[in-house]
């Protein structure tokens, strides 16, 4: 506790806002006076942490690595382990799945948004009218895709899984307000309409379509 006050006012007297506590490596915003830190002794504050990395990191790391759906299906189809380490990314461990940004122009072709774990069945361009991969709407979102891709993101940056599952589920809940909400597709799920697709996904073996967690979901302006 006396290192917590000695550090806070050294923080104070050189001009810096800060609320200083525990491990938290990398959650200064770049140019500014300030240092933000979203870890405790005795609590981590998930959504803080997200909202400070999502526009500036999480969206340009999966929109960089992304590659084309129809690309990706076609490597895995030939070479699962080769396509893996080409595209793909996953902790240490030899036995943790890949994890795969990917891409695409995609239209609708059916939805079930009765379900809490909605989900709409995309056909990617060229269209032949086949889904090529299912993108989850929510409002309930399994997995956790989204931050097993992120290569910034590590196990040992938190104190216990109770805290790294606190961060996937608050990267979905994310990805439910930020990106799904606003497109309103409780109604029909979007059927027939068009959308700019990039999101995560997870290396699934004898499974033929990929299962998204979008981050972009973009509506292309019918003509």
């Amino acid at each position: 506790m006396r290192l917590f006050i000695v550090v806070a006012g050294l923080l104070t007297f050189l001009g810096f806002s800060a609320t200083v506590v525990k491990n938290e490596p990398a959650a200064a915003r770049a140019g500014a006076h300030e240092i933000q830190v979203f870890f405790s002794a005795d609590t981590f504050d998930a959504e803080g942490y997200v909202e400070s990395i999502w526009e500036n990191r999480v969206l340009p790391y999966v929109k960089d690595r992304a590659v084309g759906i129809l690309e990706l299906r076609d490597e895995m189809r030939k070479n699962g382990r080769a396509a893996g380490e080409k595209y793909g990314y996953r902790a240490v461990a030899e036995h943790n799945p890949y994890n795969f940004a990917v891409k695409g122009r995609i239209k609708v072709v059916a939805a079930n948004v009765k379900s809490r774990n909605g989900r709409i069945e995309a056909d990617a361009y060229p269209y032949d009218g086949v889904p090529d991969a299912i993108v989850q709407i929510g409002p309930i979102f399994k997995g956790t895709s989204l931050r097993d891709l992120l290569d910034f993101v590590s196990f040992d940056d938190f104190k216990n899984q109770v805290e790294f599952a606190k961060l996937a589920n608050q990267l979905n809940l994310r990805v439910r307000d930020s990106v799904i909400a606003p497109l309103g597709l409780a109604g029909d799920g979007g059927v027939g309409r068009e959308f700019h697709l990039a999101g995560a996904v997870t290396e699934e073996p004898g499974e033929t379509r990929f299962t998204v967690v979008p981050v972009v979901l973009d509506p292309i302006p019918e003509r």
